[in-house]
């Protein structure tokens, strides 16, 4: 292995399990799982014995496919959740930098540039949850770029 990958290699044990070595046999009998992930892979890997036209001797149960089975689709369950939070989190961001995005371009046309530069830096500095519609709104209740500034700063 080349000197630049040791550090990425594992350091914790893990089991790789061949599905096509056909033996599970070899799997962890302490293992919690090994009984259905044994009987899992047999299932799929039973293939019919092309002279006798029967399958191959290692028959799965039905109790084993149908744990391997839900373990997956809980697995494909919180995938799916998952990714519908990272969804809903990159909603948000969008809906906070085209807040953001709009109350700069209110400011330069009600104000100028230099009040939508310092209103940047203001709001650089807010956390991503902060009130920007609220800012929006001082846009319009203020009648100078220093009012405006002053009470954002402020806020």
């Amino acid at each position: 292995m080349p000197k630049a990958l040791l550090g990425h290699r594992p350091r914790h044990p893990y089991l790789l399990v061949e599905i096509q070595a056909k033996d599970p046999a070899g799997l962890p009998p302490d293992n919690v799982l090994a009984e259905s992930f044994a009987d899992w892979i047999a299932y799929l890997v039973a293939e019919p014995d092309h002279k006798s036209g029967k399958e191959t001797q290692r028959q799965p149960t039905k109790e084993g496919v149908a744990e391997v089975t839900t373990l997956f689709d809980r697995v494909q369950q919180w995938g799916r959740e998952r990714d519908q939070e990272w969804l809903q989190k990159g909603i948000e961001k969008g809906r906070t930098e085209g807040e953001r995005a709009l109350a700069r371009r209110l400011a330069r046309d009600r104000f100028g540039p230099r009040a939508a530069q310092e209103l940047s830096r203001v709001l650089d500095e807010l956390p991503a949850a902060a009130e920007v519609p609220g800012i929006v709104k001082l846009i319009f209740a203020c009648e100078t770029a220093e009012e405006f500034l002053k009470r954002v700063r402020e806020a």
